[in-house]
């Protein structure tokens, strides 16, 4: 037996958020916009995340995280850094040895 509630109203997805990135390395603020109806297609993507099931505010939780790592990673990429550098080679790295 278990007690469940749901939220029946209609939540606004807005298209882009922004997102604030401080560097407190280089001292410096930086406002990123991301698009963030693009970040939860990201999530429907990776096949565990069912958008008309999943709660809003978990779906609202899990795209805000995707955005600020995207935000992020716009920034290390507009100061010369490329955040995937390593991903990268390790997948080269398999693909010859495979």
């Amino acid at each position: 037996m278990s007690i469940k509630a749901n939220i029946l109203t209609p939540i606004e997805i807005p298209e882009t958020v922004q997102v604030e990135v401080v560097d407190s390395i280089r001292g410096t603020l930086e406002i990123v916009e991301v698009d963030f109806h693009r970040a939860m297609r990201e999530l429907s993507e990776l096949g565990m995340v069912d958008l008309h099931e999943l709660d809003p505010e978990e779906l609202i939780t899990m795209a805000c995280a995707l955005a600020r790592h995207r935000a992020i990673d716009h920034y290390l990429v507009s100061i010369g850094i490329d955040p995937h550098a390593k991903l990268k080679s390790l997948e080269a790295e398999a693909n010859e040895g495979g």
